[in-house]
């Protein structure tokens, strides 16, 4: 029997699965966006390929968080993908207002619906997905 009491009780607070989550699609979207600034490096990319590699990388990291911490959770996977979402959404926005100071933009929206989408179907994967014991 597995004496980790996190991964077994549904009991904890829903803030610690969603933190976590947002903590390992933030780690999975700075390793991809390294390894995509390899690849622009080694291979002769145009700069204008940054953009849509930055959008995967954001896709994958947030699908990442929302799998996690649905996972974690073990239930409620769309509003845990959509609340992951959103703060990591919030997160990357205010990261790039911070660096860039251009305001607003429809990459903006077009970022927001990656980030949330992605995660709100980590988080359906996540919940649908799992230790499931196989029946022969």
């Amino acid at each position: 029997m597995n004496d980790n009491k996190f991964f077994e009780s549904r009991d904890y607070p829903v803030y610690k699965p969603i933190i976590i989550g947002i903590i390992a699609g933030s780690i999975a979207t700075a390793v991809v966006l390294l390894i995509m600034a390899l690849i622009l490096t080694l291979w002769d990319f145009s700069p204008d390929a940054a953009v849509p590699m930055s959008s995967i990388a954001l896709a994958i990291g947030s699908f990442t968080a929302g799998i996690l911490a649905s996972k974690l959770y073990r239930r409620k996977g769309l509003l845990i993908g959509l609340v992951t979402g959103l703060f990591l959404f919030m997160i990357v926005t205010l990261i790039s207002l911070a660096v860039s100071k251009t305001g607003f933009s429809l990459f903006t929206l077009i970022r927001f619906f990656i980030i949330v989408l992605s995660s709100v179907i980590g988080g359906i994967m996540g919940v649908n997905t799992g230790n499931r014991k196989k029946i022969i």
